[in-house]
This record gives structure tokens, sequence and C-alpha cells, in this order.
């Protein structure tokens, strides 16, 4: 089962995860869910596939984005922690997404950036591999005027290590991928409000598919 009929819902979980992660390290220190996350920064190395499902390889390097997303689709939502903040970087991400495809210059510098060959000497550890995929989004996006840039709010005495700069700074960079793929398979920002019924039953499917409930480990 490869759920390519849920390219557009899967893309929009991972980009959900991306800023769920970020959110959880900036105000604890602490990585949620580690496949997770380990799914989000492989996934910025990893070709496109014929469908998101292939590009992420498992729905367990999913798991933290398909419960938060189907959490913010249910009809009877309440005022989840930081909503606010999680929202706020989809639409920066879905901003810098659409910049990455105007912009070809910048869309080939990551192209190069990312290739097998600049990244190989990285791949031997998760924690190395980050601190790269960290560097590439301080220099493609991180000197961007004030009003672009994404600022991320936590505690200081978190965002201030640079473990867990180097690892809100991966992260970003793969919730843009995830947008791109989103936009890929035609996602835009008004799908979260006019398809939010329509995604949860399809995200409550696939829950009941891969049998997790929750996203806590």
């Amino acid at each position: 089962m490869d759920y390519s009929e849920s390219n557009n819902v899967l893309a929009l979980a991972a980009a959900m995860q991306a800023v769920s992660l970020v959110d959880y390290i900036a105000f604890t220190g602490k990585v949620k869910h580690k496949e997770s996350f380990k799914g989000s920064i492989n996934s910025l190395i990893t070709p496109n596939k014929d469908s998101v499902y292939q590009t992420y390889t498992s729905l367990e390097y999913l798991k933290l984005g398909v419960v938060e997303l189907y959490d913010y689709c249910k009809p009877e939502e309440g005022e989840e922690p930081r909503l606010e903040n999680k929202m706020k970087y989809l639409n920066q991400l879905n901003y810098l997404s659409k910049m990455v495809n105007k912009d070809s210059s910048l869309a080939q510098d990551i192209a190069m950036a990312l290739s097998p060959d600049k990244t190989a000497n990285h791949k031997k550890s998760t924690s190395a591999l980050t601190k790269y995929l960290a560097q590439i989004y301080f220099d493609n996006f991180s000197s961007l005027p004030t009003k672009k840039r994404i600022i991320v709010v936590g505690k200081q005495e978190y965002l201030r290590e640079s473990k867990n700069i180097d690892m809100i700074r991966a992260l970003l960079f793969a919730g843009i991928r995830a947008m791109l793929l989103w936009r890929m398979y035609d996602g835009n920002m008004l799908l979260l409000f006019t398809r939010r019924k329509k995604m949860f039953r399809e995200l409550g499917d696939i829950m009941r598919k891969t049998r997790y409930p929750s996203a806590n480990a």
C-alpha cells in the first residue's frame, strides 16, 4: 500500500510534523517523537518518489504529523497549546516554498547542496546530517528580511543551545520540502479550512489502517 490517493493530506501532515517538532524543541529542548524527527530529516535527502508515502518510506516516520493534523481537523477542536505558533509557522513555510518555486537560482543552489556527493559525508549519523542541513537552511533563509524570516518562539534557555538551533533549522528546512510536496499535489492554505472535515475523515482512515491512536513516544 502506497497511500498515493492521500498524497495531499500526507504532505500537509509532513509539514505539520516539522512545525510541531520545532515548537516542542523550542519549549522543552526535547524531541517529541524520534522516528518522526528522523523521517523529517531524511526526507530532505530522499528524491521525489511516486507518492509522499514512498518519499518518507513508512508512515511510522509521519506518525506525529498525521496525529497532529488529525487533532487540528477535529470538528470539536479545542484550544490546543501553542496551535497559533504552529499555524504561523505553516503559513511562513508556505511563503518560503513559493519563494523557492519562483527563484530558479535558489532552487538550484539548494538542489546542489542536497546532491548525493554533497551529503555523502554527513549521512553517518542523524546529528551530523542535521547539522549539515541546518547550515543549508541558514545559508539560504536566515538572512532574509525580518518580515520574511521565520522567528521561532520558545524558552530562551533552549533556543540558545546550538544543538537545538541546528534541529530547529533542519526541521524548518524539512517543512519547506513538505510544503513544496503539498503544492505539487494541489495543496494551498485555503484547503486547511475548506477541506477540514474531509481531511479529518481521511486521516482517521489512515490512523485506523496503521493502528496508531496517538503520537506519544
